[in-house]
């Protein structure tokens, strides 16, 4: 769509990837977790949020020194995120 081309060949890539973490921001607080999302907008990113909300069994408040004093475990191999070809 611009003239000129995209500024990075990942660029549609880190869109979408900023799209996602903006919607996800709608929480209003930091999220701790492993998200994936395939083929996902902004109305799925928000339904999302929006379930999470209604539902307050799906997530727990943790305070900054919890996170600090019991980091997470590493991620298994098998979530580790793939390269950039």
């Amino acid at each position: 769509m611009n003239p000129e081309g995209l500024r990075f060949p990942d660029e549609c890539c880190r869109h979408k990837l900023l799209d996602i973490i903006g919607d996800l921001a709608l929480l209003g607080h930091p999220l701790i977790g492993h998200v994936e999302a395939e083929r996902a907008g902004h109305a799925m990113h928000f339904a999302l949020v929006d379930s999470l909300l209604r539902e307050k069994g799906s997530f727990e408040l943790v305070a900054l020194s919890t996170l600090a004093a019991n980091p997470a475990p590493a991620a298994s191999p098998e979530l580790a995120p793939s390269p950039l070809v």
